[in-house]
């Protein structure tokens, strides 16, 4: 169980820093932006495999399991990246 978990967070995280890397957040920068996207990544990659597990499609230590993990942190990252486009940018003068 803990080589599955260890893949799925990593997925996550790898799928947070290439996000930061090509859409970074527009409200935080620097390392609050990749910590929050590495956050974001971890928790749609932990949703997506245990989901799955859940739903008996795949096992724990399934390459289905880890598929699911990179789908589920690219979508819920994508799903991010699309709301912080709709929502307006704070002003610096306004944020101080």
């Amino acid at each position: 169980m803990t080589i599955g978990l260890f893949w799925t967070i990593f997925a996550g995280v790898i799928a947070g820093i290439l996000m930061n890397g090509f859409v970074p957040l527009r409200r935080l920068t620097g390392m609050k932006g990749l910590l929050a996207l590495c956050g974001v990544g971890v928790v749609g990659a932990l949703a997506a495999s245990f989901g799955g597990q859940a739903m008996q499609l795949w096992g724990r230590e399934e390459i289905g399991a880890f598929v699911a993990a990179v789908v589920g942190a690219c979508c819920l990252l994508a799903v991010l990246a699309y709301a912080t486009r709709l929502s307006p940018a704070v002003p610096a003068a306004a944020a101080a």
